[in-house]
């Protein structure tokens, strides 16, 4: 029987040891909290419109861990932002059906991103084969909003950012004419104009109409993380539609380093709170976002490809610098269909890719089709 040598016992006690500690800490640490609706009382959960007014009749849903440590906490965070927006309406349809949307994902780095360069590259085709595109939803990320502080003569309400270094979220859906629902996960570090204060979060922007708006106030890790989630209806038929549910998420960066190798279960906690209320139901579904991963081959996103089987992710993924922390991920109805998502080369201003899918949704025969033509 051969000998084993005194450096190679210090090497097995080390990682039994290793695995011991890894075993405890894992032992210790807690499951994803049960999620429902919250309050947190702090005014970020009331409701504001493009022009800046006060929107009772805009319903938001306000889902959130039940745990009152935790929302002692969300509610300091949410006490240094502002409320939401909503403008729920997109474009005027004439009654024609939309077959065919496109779905873009992208973290807008702290409102750099040049959106309108984007969307004319997208209405020509540029991105989607030479075919051209008319009706989107956009997924986004680090969405910026600037609001004049409180008591302030600073000039307000429309192009009140205009000589701001960010592009104001509420801007782009003036300017572009699209539904807006846009909820700050906390306020931006980065000085504004002067009398003004900004705060950024995750947002979601399309053609078509927005319902069903909630926000997901996702487990505390490291800093507050609001995904949005929304249901797009697209038209079918005169008066009908066919609900698409998307939603845009951005997780914290803290639990993706040191603290995720001793408790894996820091790694999802976030992503369950999402799924536990965005991909419940039998709508069809699309979650984009940032998910501050380095690779594909993340746990997180391994566990996500499972629960999304449809999705199909690029061979090389490369969405910031040399890392892939970004993605789509979709389960979809019989009738919906999906082209596998492309990472842009040109961040359009940002420091992250554009991530763009096509959705076709084939025509439907419905009853009341069929007995008009017996």
């Amino acid at each position: 029987m051969a000998k084993r040598s005194s450096s190679s016992f210090v090497r097995a006690g080390r990682l039994r040891l290793g695995a011991v500690v890894a075993a405890a800490l894992s032992a210790a640490c807690h499951p994803p909290p049960p999620m429902g609706p919250v309050r947190l009382e702090a005014g970020c959960q009331d409701v504001t419109t493009l022009q800046g007014r006060a929107d009772t009749a805009a319903s938001v849903q306000w889902i959130g861990p039940a745990s009152p440590d935790e929302v002692r906490t969300l509610t300091a965070w949410c006490a240094r932002v502002g409320p939401a927006l909503v403008h729920t309406q997109g474009r005027t349809h004439a009654g024609d059906a939309v077959s065919r949307l496109a779905i873009i994902s992208w973290n807008v780095h702290v409102g750099r991103g040049e959106l309108a360069r984007l969307l004319d590259d997208l209405r020509s085709g540029q991105l989607t084969g030479g075919e051209p595109v008319q009706d989107f939803v956009l997924l986004l990320q680090e969405a910026v909003r600037i609001q004049p502080l409180a008591g302030s003569r600073a000039r307000g309400g429309e192009g009140a950012a205009s000589d701001y270094a960010f592009l104001d979220i509420a801007d782009w859906g003036r300017d572009l004419g699209l539904a807006v629902f846009y909820a700050p996960s906390m306020r931006n570090d980065q000085p504004p104009l002067e009398g003004h204060q900004a705060d950024r979060g995750n947002a979601i922007l399309s053609t078509l109409q927005l319902t069903d708006l909630q926000v997901i106030d996702l487990p505390f890790e490291r800093q507050r993380r609001a995904a949005l989630v929304a249901t797009v209806q697209v038209p079918d038929r005169p008066g009908a539609s066919a609900p698409l549910r998307v939603a845009s998420v951005h997780l914290d960066v803290w639990p993706a380093l040191l603290p995720s190798l001793v408790d894996p279960n820091r790694r999802f906690r976030q992503v369950a709170g999402l799924l536990e209320s965005a991909a419940t139901d039998s709508l069809p579904v699309v979650i984009g976002g940032d998910f501050n991963t380095a690779s594909v081959r993340d746990p997180l996103i391994t566990n996500l490809r499972k629960q999304f089987p449809e999705s199909v992710l690029p061979p090389s993924c490369r969405t910031k610098y040399r890392f892939c922390p970004d993605y789509i991920f979709q389960r979809l109805a019989p009738s919906w269909a999906a082209t596998p998502y492309r990472i842009l080369d040109d961040k359009y201003g940002s420091d992250h890719r554009p991530l763009v899918m096509v959705v076709r949704r084939e025509a439907v025969t419905h009853p009341s089709d069929v007995a008009e033509h017996r």
